[in-house]
């Protein structure tokens, strides 16, 4: 194989499944350069294995995921390989890899997993106040490390301040110190981001009447996407971020919106066990749910969004907990993924039942991972 010129070696290595070609980045020092080169490991399309599910006040997140053979499994047990006893639901993600709430990084695809030596930097005392987030930052196609960040979020304007001054600084800052967790040092670091244009306001302008749950963050092209009370945008390799107001949707002139599904009228799906031996996450057919078949009267159950299906136009859903449901909004198919809810759930979460987290998971098969195990 060294003897092949790197082009054709690199249109042989192209061919391979992501699970094999994570393998042979390790088989040899030339093919890993080949791979990397090429950014091959960019162009392959990962395989949905799942949806992962945050219920509140449940220590443990669920993937609800089809039976497949041991030799492909994905484990969504993560508990059942780390080390502590400690609830340790997901509280972030990237690129196949889990960010737990206990200072953990899992990846459930070869269950490895690693520490976040903590505490963190802290931030000032006139910071007092500001909730913080962590956020898992990683591309297998350029690295094996990973990062997480640590970022402020405002609080809402009940929330008090220590330091009443600080309703009058500039928000986002002109210049902030974040600590930045790197696997390649396995020790955090505080790094200075320094802010590209103007302020949206001051901290008393932008900070909202109401607590919200605008945490959630994506990593794309090195670039972390936050939403804060607006769009936060760090750059990870120059170290420097920028705000960007939430445009408000004025002047649409012809536009008209549509119901994707009816609450009126929804499938019922009692009489439409779906087949258990040909279901595949991947398929446009399986598990169809007749949509001419509605319910008589009004629907009033509680329908949650959980995701988009990353490669295909693909809408999955919630219904009130319960039934996972996919969405195919080309074809307007409704599929019955199956029971969701976590066994005993409302022997110790009721009243308090909700969904705090939800996401499409994609694994990573890439062997190299800094571990403790």
């Amino acid at each position: 194989m060294e003897l092949l010129p790197e082009d054709l070696l690199a249109d042989i290595l192209r061919r391979l499944s992501a699970h094999d070609l994570a393998a042979a980045r390790c088989v040899h020092s030339s093919w890993r350069a080949v791979i990397d080169s090429h950014r091959l490991m960019q162009l392959v399309q990962l395989p949905l294995a799942g949806i992962f599910i945050s219920f509140n006040d449940h220590a443990f997140s669920e993937l609800l995921a089809r039976p497949v053979p041991p030799s492909a499994k994905v484990s969504g047990k993560v508990h059942q390989y780390m080390p502590t006893t400690d609830p340790i639901p997901v509280a972030d993600h990237c690129n196949g890899l889990l960010l737990l709430s206990c200072a953990y990084v899992a990846n459930p695809a070869t269950r490895q997993w690693a520490t976040l030596r903590f505490p963190p930097p802290s931030f000032p005392i006139s910071w007092t106040g500001f909730p913080r987030y962590d956020y898992i930052v990683f591309d297998p196609a350029m690295s094996p490390h990973y990062e997480v960040v640590t970022i402020p979020h405002l609080p809402n304007k009940g929330a008090k301040m220590v330091d009443a001054r600080v309703d009058g600084w500039e928000w986002p800052p002109s210049s902030m110190m974040l600590p930045v967790f790197s696997s390649a040092t396995n020790r955090w670091e505080e790094r200075s981001f320094e802010r590209q244009g103007e302020a949206l306001g001051t901290v008393a302008e932008v900070r909202q009447p109401w607590p919200g749950d605008e945490q959630y963050g994506v990593y794309w092209r090195g670039h972390l996407y936050v939403h804060h009370n607006f769009i936060w945008r760090l750059n990870l390799r120059t170290y420097c971020h920028i705000g960007a107001a939430i445009p408000k949707l004025v002047g649409l002139g012809s536009w008209k919106t549509s119901t994707i599904i009816s609450s009126d009228r929804f499938p019922d799906y009692s009489g439409q066990a779906p087949p258990e031996d040909r279901f595949e996450w991947d398929s446009d057919n399986d598990d169809v749910l007749d949509m001419k078949d509605t319910t008589e009267g009004r629907y009033r159950e509680g329908i949650t969004i959980l995701g988009f299906h990353p490669h295909k136009e693909v809408l999955f859903l919630s219904e009130s907990m319960r039934r996972g449901l996919a969405y195919h909004l080309n074809a307007s198919k409704l599929q019955d993924l199956g029971n969701m809810y976590p066994t005993r759930y409302d022997d110790f979460a009721d009243p308090h039942r909700l969904i705090s987290l939800a996401f499409p998971y994609t694994p990573c098969w890439t062997v190299e991972f800094p571990s403790n195990n």
